[in-house]
């Protein structure tokens, strides 16, 4: 499959949302996961929306939080509540 977009909708505790400090979406390339885009967030959004300059093609797809980087009360944990995907 080709993409080309990301939305991610973080979860809400206590009606805030807990995004993550970093995220990296990835797609799995000849034998190794390689990034396509990186997002940092210095405030808390229900939403993150992620856009590719160029549409990646591959099999696997994923969302890569580092250790750490999850929301600042609570940084060992991901909170996605829905992820949606689109084609290019």
């Amino acid at each position: 499959m080709t993409l080309s977009r990301a939305v991610l909708y973080w979860s809400l505790d206590a009606g805030l949302p807990r995004t993550s400090q970093e995220i990296a979406w990835q797609v799995f390339d000849g034998g190794a996961w390689r990034t396509l885009q990186t997002i940092r967030s210095t405030q808390a959004t229900p939403q993150t929306e992620i856009k590719l300059d160029t549409p990646a093609t591959g099999q696997r797809f994923r969302l890569l939080q580092p250790a750490g980087k999850g929301p600042r009360d609570r940084a060992g944990l991901m909170w996605v509540r829905e992820v949606e995907l689109f084609e290019k």
